[in-house]
């Protein structure tokens, strides 16, 4: 599976790169996302699923007509990646995780040198980026 990160601050494109990438790259192969939401709790406590993880419950999956979620103790990245790769993604894409020592397509100007590492490609926030050349650069990286 090949992996990239989409980094940049609140408000840079992250999510519309993320978007652009993804129906550029599902016509090459299978992609699945990872979206890191630090901030934000997914599972809120009004709802069942909440209310299961909050009683105790390890793993919770919710199922719709055509959603599966599962909601697990513990999150990592790379827990994220391996669920994606054991579903048969051949693309990921990590909006997010400018910490991490992912690939990364960082959106603007990282805040200081050693901030973010591993930036393949550096683009300016909000643009008319070069699609294309982002989905070969990214089809040029290594499996992960």
């Amino acid at each position: 599976m090949k992996v990239i990160c989409v980094a940049g601050y609140k408000n840079s494109g992250k999510t519309t790169m993320v978007t652009r990438l993804v129906e550029a790259l599902s016509k090459k192969g299978s992609v699945g996302t990872v979206k890191q939401m630090f901030h934000h709790r997914f599972n809120p406590e009004n709802t069942d699923t909440g209310k299961h993880f909050d009683a105790g419950a390890d793993v919770v999956a919710a199922i719709t007509d055509s959603e599966l979620v599962i909601i697990k103790r513990n999150p990592s990245l790379e827990d994220s990646l391996k669920a994606l790769e054991d579903s048969g993604v051949d693309i990921a894409i990590v909006e997010g995780a400018k910490s991490s020592d992912l690939p990364k397509i960082f959106l603007g100007e990282p805040e200081g040198p050693d901030e973010v590492s591993n930036i393949i490609a550096k683009l300016p926030v909000r643009s008319d980026w070069d699609i294309d050349a982002l989905v070969e650069l990214i089809l040029d990286l290594p499996e992960k």
